[in-house]
């Protein structure tokens, strides 16, 4: 089983490459604490324009372990405030769990700076197949 954790930002005009360095130091963070995550835009539906920090764990109880490394981590907790804060943009989706994958041991992004995604379901036999461009 895999979680996906989406934070979505729709930058301020001229915030564009704030948002993309608060999500890189951000990705840094996590892949630390052995946390899966990419950078990514939207390009299609309600949050098109907006950059995005996808994560992904393995399971639950990876998930809970790495909340309390974070609530000590200050660099983090300084990054988290600026989204809270909305400093570079609207803040529409945080850390919110949208999804469970079964039947694979972990989703792995592909490796790279930024790109675009586009997130599309698949149904197989042992459950829902997540893709990501």
């Amino acid at each position: 089983m895999s979680i996906i954790s989406p934070t979505f930002i729709h930058p301020n005009i001229n915030n564009r490459s704030d948002v993309i360095e608060l999500f890189e130091e951000l990705k840094q963070i996590y892949n630390y604490y052995d946390v899966s995550s990419k950078v990514v835009e939207i390009i299609e539906r309600k949050n098109v324009g907006s950059l995005g920090l996808i994560r992904s764990y393995t399971n639950f109880s990876s998930l809970a372990s790495v909340f309390p490394k974070l609530r000590e981590n200050s660099r983090f907790q300084e990054l988290n405030l600026k989204i809270f804060e909305k400093q570079f943009g609207e803040t529409t989706t945080n850390g919110q769990i949208w999804l469970t994958v079964f039947g694979s041991r972990n989703l792995e992004f592909k490796s790279g700076f930024y790109g675009q995604a586009i997130c599309s379901f698949q149904k197989s036999s042992a459950g829902y197949v997540v893709n990501l461009e």
